[in-house]
């Protein structure tokens, strides 16, 4: 799978319109806000596949969380990733 061509064609749209600052990833802390505008630029500078995997799975587990019934509370007061 050519993930760099996939990305540009339809990844980064579909990121950038559901992983917002009110996303449930970000929102119940199970990933922090400054990792991931840095995994973003990470795949703006090198297009590595590593990155860009990273961010298909993050919009896989949004519309997991947005599925269920209640989101908990990752963040227990610790630094999420």
């Amino acid at each position: 799978m050519d993930l760099p061509t996939l990305w540009r064609r339809h990844g980064r749209d579909e990121v950038e319109r559901n992983l917002s600052d009110d996303s449930l990833i970000f929102t119940s802390g199970l990933i922090s806000r400054e990792w991931f505008a840095r995994a973003v630029e990470k795949v703006k500078e090198t297009m590595d596949p590593r990155y860009i995997n990273k961010m298909f799975g993050l919009l896989a587990l949004e519309f997991w969380l947005d599925e269920c019934p209640s989101v908990p509370d990752w963040s227990g007061g610790r630094r999420s990733i």
